[in-house]
């Protein structure tokens, strides 16, 4: 059922379509694909100025701008002017406003390709591929960047709409609404009703055309629905002619009884009469016979012969009147035998009429029931004898124009039962690549699932393979445990080890460098009362404790070690001041000396200088040792 404002209204809708789908539409544009092929009624070529090459539109369009990862880069528009209200032969008025609708909603910039078909049934449809363009603003940069979404949002704030797919359509739909009112000025255009919820109900023009079909088809119906009523009411009005016939008859059968009762009455007026003349000749004859003493009786016979002849004159009149009325009835009953015979001749050809129309309703009957601008036409040749006689029979009006009704509707099933053949024979040659490809993946299913028994076996081998190795684990895991609780306990031992080991280390760095606070006895350190102040609490503490063998003798063995370097130390100084004094005095006796002294001299200076630089790394390495 069309929509109340179908005819008066406009539409814009909006299809989004990545690189994929904008490929497939540059295929349709240019006629490549089956479906373009399929709504192809005549050869004109598309209105466009732009071209219909879209992928390399949509290259140029983008240049230069950035283009964010989103499912879809293009916007495919279709705005559908209304079909009562502009010239569906005048494209580039369509395609003009088309474009300034779109500029003025998504930019001057926005339009990268343009199309109007005029080789489909639909003439008020234009196809716009849009990807506006607008700047992007960051807090470094401003750029040219693509957005399916920026203008639409715009737009829909515009209009009070949620920034939704939903509301961007309801906004575009009334920005369009509004740009027919105002702009072009339309007058009786009405804006679409709006959708009740969300989704997209847009419908192609093949589904169109099967909805058409459908109408065409419930057309079709109705009309052989309505040539059945006329069918049954002409059947009713046969059957009311007849009894109105019958009831006649039956008034025409009373009449004829009503004059055969006249004439039996006649016809015993005539027997009394013919009695009557029977006395009146005997009587008459007695009169003869009796002429004397009987003319008293004679002239009473006369009497009654002239009243029989009265009577006879009567009954003559009246049996002219029965034969009047007997030819009236029978000329009546003629006529309502006439009427009924051309009654019941008019019905079956009716009746065959409506045969033949049913007949030619089945393209499989070979009729080729076609429609002419005033009536209808079938094929003579196909038809049976009785067939030919009942169609060059009058027809009447409403046949005539349920026939041409039929016709129109049989015309448009051939042209889509056409075009649905077409169809059907690429969509079975797809069927059949499918079933290849279903064949094809049908082994290979049997393959992988071969390869997943091997595997699955294999699984299960190496499942029972881990399920030993886990119970080697659990064996492991509990001996581990235990020694690891053993190793926990040397671990807290070692801890206290370390902890005492770290206090001791302490101490002994730190009476290494101060060894008069300390007395060592034997196995005992003492630390002087006057040193205890500045060896802190804490070292006190640790002294206080029976020092471990280790820490007493490294601390007895730094102690001597220090003790030596002390006295290292001192003679160290002790030859670093005979150097001196020997170099002074090398130095005085240079010029008293003779070359092989001082040949000598030079070699004992390089000597004392070799021993100044080994003393000094010595007393290096001694120090980073400490």
């Amino acid at each position: 059922m069309k929509k109340q404002v179908s005819g008066v209204a406009g539409a814009a809708r909006i299809k989004n379509l990545d690189l994929a789908g904008l490929a497939r539409a540059e295929k349709h544009g240019k006629r490549l694909d089956q479906t373009g092929k399929a709504r192809a009624m005549n050869d004109l070529p598309p209105l466009t100025t732009t071209g219909l090459d879209l992928l390399a539109l949509y290259d140029r369009h983008i240049e230069g701008a950035f283009v964010p990862r989103a499912k879809s880069s293009v916007m495919h528009i279709l705005i559908q002017f209304p079909t009562e209200l502009v010239d569906g032969e005048d494209p580039g008025y369509m395609l003009h406003h088309a474009r300034v609708f779109a500029e003025r909603v998504f930019g001057d910039e926005a339009i990268l390709a343009d199309r109007l078909d005029r080789d489909e049934k639909s003439r008020h449809v234009v196809d716009l591929f849009v990807a506006p363009r607008y700047m992007k603003s960051t807090k470094r940069e401003s750029k040219p960047a693509i957005s399916t979404t920026h203008h639409l949002k715009a737009l829909a704030k515009e209009y009070g709409e949620k920034p939704l797919p939903f509301g961007y359509g309801r906004a575009l739909q009334t920005a369009f609404f509004d740009y027919m009112r105002d702009e072009m000025k339309l007058d009786g255009v009405e804006r679409g009703k709006a959708k009740a919820v969300s989704g997209n109900d847009w419908k192609s023009a093949e589904q169109q055309r099967l909805e058409e079909l459908d109408g065409l088809e419930a057309q079709k119906t109705s009309a052989l629905a309505r040539i059945e009523q006329d069918r049954v009411r002409a059947e009713a009005a046969a059957a009311e002619a007849a009894h109105r016939a019958a009831e006649r008859e039956e008034a025409l059968a009373a009449r004829e009884r009503k004059a055969t009762e006249r004439e039996r009455a006649i016809a015993a007026r005539e027997i009394e009469t013919a009695a009557a003349g029977d006395r009146a000749a005997a009587a008459r004859l007695a009169a003869e016979q009796a002429r004397i003493g009987m003319e008293a009786a004679l002239q009473a016979a006369r009497l009654r012969g002239e009243a029989v002849d009265r009577e006879l004159a009567a009954a003559a009149g009246d049996r002219a009147d029965a034969e009047a009325d007997r030819a009236l009835a029978a000329a009546e009953r003629a006529a309502i035998t006439a009427e009924r015979e051309r009654n019941d001749a008019q019905r079956k050809v009716r009746e065959a009429q409506l045969a033949l129309l049913a007949r030619a309703a089945d393209d499989g009957a070979g009729l080729d029931l076609r429609s002419t601008p005033s009536a209808f036409s079938m094929r003579k040749d196909a038809m049976l004898p009785d067939e030919r006689h009942v169609y060059e029979a009058g027809w009447p009006a409403s046949l005539v124009k349920a026939g041409r009704q039929i016709a129109v509707a049989l015309e448009q099933v051939r042209a889509w039962t056409r075009r649905l053949l077409a169809r059907e024979k690429v969509i079975e040659e797809r069927e059949a690549a499918l079933a290849a490809r279903e064949r094809d993946a049908e082994r290979e299913r049997a393959a992988r699932h071969a390869e997943h028994a091997a595997t699955l076996a294999g699984l299960d081998r190496r499942d029972r393979e881990l399920a030993a190795r886990e119970q080697d684990a659990t064996t492991r895991l509990a001996a581990a445990e235990a020694g690891i609780a053993a190793a926990a306990a040397k671990d807290a031992g070692a801890q206290a080890l370390l902890a005492q080991h770290s206090r001791w280390a302490m101490a002994v760095d730190t009476l290494v460098d101060h060894p008069d606070w300390i007395d060592v006895t034997g196995t005992t350190i003492r630390l002087d009362r006057d040193a205890a102040t500045a060896a802190g609490p804490r070292l006190a503490a640790t002294l206080r404790e029976p020092p471990p063998p280790w820490a007493l003798n490294v601390l007895l063995a730094r102690l001597d070690v220090a003790d030596r370097q002390r006295r290292v130390g001192e003679h160290e100084q002790a030859a670093a001041s005979s150097a001196r004094q020997l170099t002074e005095l090398l130095g005085r006796a240079g010029p008293v000396l003779t070359p092989e002294q001082q040949l000598v001299a030079a070699e004992v200076q390089q000597a004392i200088r070799r021993s100044t630089v080994a003393a000094r790394a010595w007393n290096a390495a001694r120090d980073a040792g400490r």
